[in-house]
């Protein structure tokens, strides 16, 4: 018998970190373009799930990162679901 693999989601935080640094983009510029303040971006890129608040700006980095953050599934629009949010 083979084994199962399971593809795990990816740490938030890196996430936002790898498809900025793809991008060609730093923190600074990243919150220029989102609107983000630069230490929300900072916080966020240290969490392992998305923060239960803010999917509005989190569907803004998706879109300006042209990738998702989190998962894969949401009837939302959003790359996360509010069950995988940091509580």
């Amino acid at each position: 018998m083979g084994k199962t693999t399971v593809e795990a989601k990816p740490h938030f935080g890196r996430r936002i970190v790898q498809l900025r640094e793809d991008r060609g983009l730093n923190r600074t510029e990243l919150a220029e373009l989102s609107g983000i303040p630069y230490k929300t971006l900072q916080n966020w890129e240290g969490l392992e799930k998305p923060p239960r608040s803010g999917k509005d700006r989190i569907r803004t980095l998706e879109k300006i990162l042209g990738g998702t953050l989190w998962g894969a599934d949401n009837a939302e629009g959003a790359g996360y679901a509010t069950d995988d949010v940091t509580r």
